[in-house]
């Protein structure tokens, strides 16, 4: 028998060969930076709710602070009630074809509410009533307290009796735009509410009396001069010891 021809093996490469001839494949970044932004998104999601809410808080809890002390120094009037205003009193800075300005003085306010400016613009129309408050001289003022005197003497104090009233120490006489000017002090009446109100319509003008030349009061209960006495009251009789 012929002795079988048995082909030569080829050699077997080994598996550590194999492996070191393929290249490394390195790890996808994709998912890892999709799960860190998604980490971010819900921390950065958390923290803005949460400032939100705290800061939604706050303001609430400062509003209704705000509030409940308004109320109680309302109540202790520490701070004046909330009323309207018609009527202001300033002087006259400017005098217009059409009205004229004053500058008012501070008044208490509410120190929770805004603050109402010193210069108001005030106009006026053909409705417009004006008056002056002209102070008496000394000797209209002692006729006056004359005239009251007398008057009290013919008073009997029966039911019913409406006593004299005391003069006052002006009188009112009409007045018109053309007699204001820079300095006159005037009470402004308005029908509108006018407490923060920088320009407004005026119903009333009241101009009020210079200071000089001002009337000489008597004391209360004094007659002036050349006025009669008013006849005395007889004292009332002693009344008797009660007898034993």
């Amino acid at each position: 028998m012929l002795p079988s021809a048995t082909a030569p093996r080829q050699p077997t490469p080994s598996m550590s060969s194999a492996s070191a001839k393929m290249p490394s494949r390195k790890p996808s970044a994709g998912p890892i930076v999709a799960l860190l932004f998604a980490g971010a998104t819900f921390i950065g999601g958390y923290v803005l709710g949460t400032s939100m809410g705290q800061k939604a808080g706050y303001n609430q809890g400062a509003t209704e602070t705000t509030s409940a002390l308004k109320a109680k120094l309302q109540t202790s009037g520490i701070i004046p009630p909330q009323v309207e205003t018609h009527q202001l009193t300033g002087k006259v800075t400017a005098v217009r074809a059409d009205g004229f300005d004053i500058e008012v003085s501070p008044m208490a306010q509410n120190p929770f509410a805004a603050s109402a400016p010193a210069k108001r613009a005030i106009t006026v129309s053909a409705t417009t009533k004006f008056s002056a408050l002209v102070q008496r001289s000394p000797a209209e003022m002692d006729a006056a307290q004359k005239d009251f005197f007398a008057a009290m003497q013919k008073v009997t104090g029966k039911a019913g009796e409406v006593p004299p009233a005391p003069p006052t120490p002006f009188t009112t006489k009409e007045a018109k735009l053309s007699d204001l000017s820079d300095g006159v002090t005037v009470t402004v009446t308005s029908a509108a509410e006018i407490s923060k109100a920088a320009s407004f319509a005026a119903s009333d003008v009241s101009i009020q009396p210079t200071p000089s030349g001002a009337a000489v009061l008597p004391t209360p209960g004094t007659p002036p001069s050349g006025t009669p006495a008013p006849a005395p009251v007889p004292a009332p009789a002693p009344t008797p010891a009660p007898t034993k």
